[in-house]
């Protein structure tokens, strides 16, 4: 009787292990796979919503800033000249020299290039006079409302003992391009 309950038992045993077996392999180590992906999916929807708090500060910040360029870009629209407005620059341009004790020897308007969004107009003057009054002129220059860059500058002595000198400026002023629309 004890060999057909060692026989039975192994019976038993071996389809209960094989059942076992098969459900490690095929159910569980699966679902425990299955159990793993989702944690790592998890992980990055947690990482991601902890980074978004960051996000909505930078997003803050970042349209200030827009709001702030715009109304830097909109103030610069009002200052920069128009077309019809350059002949009065040139104007001023001629009234600076002749107010800071220069005479003006050349105003030479170059060819007006145009972006996308904005003009640069270039322009060759060339003064002459002591270095004081160039220097006012250059400092009238900037104090003008209008975008003026100075983009070449050079100095030249007219007498041997330099107290005259030539200064000739290549200057961009820069004008709203009023073509381009929003």
């Amino acid at each position: 009787m004890t060999k057909s309950l060692k026989g039975k038992s192994w019976l038993m045993t071996l389809p209960l292990a094989i059942v076992a077996v098969a459900y490690v392999y095929w159910i569980f180590l699966p679902g425990q796979q299955k159990i793993g992906d989702i944690r790592a999916e998890l992980k990055t929807h947690q990482d991601f919503v902890a980074s978004s708090q960051f996000l909505a500060s930078s997003i803050k910040l970042a349209e200030a800033e827009l709001r702030e360029t715009n109304l830097f870009v909109e103030r610069w629209k009002e200052r920069s000249p128009d077309v019809t407005d350059l002949s009065q620059l040139f104007g001023q341009i001629n009234a600076a020299a002749k107010l800071s004790g220069t005479r003006t020897t050349r105003f030479d308007p170059q060819v007006t290039e145009q972006s996308e969004t904005l003009r640069r107009i270039p322009l060759v003057v060339e003064v002459a006079g002591s270095y004081d009054g160039i220097f006012d002129f250059l400092h009238r220059l900037e104090a003008f409302p209008a975008t003026v860059w100075v983009d070449d500058m050079r100095l030249e002595s007219l007498q041997k003992d330099g107290k005259e000198i030539k200064c000739e400026l290549t200057l961009a002023i820069f004008a709203a391009n009023p073509k381009k629309s929003d």
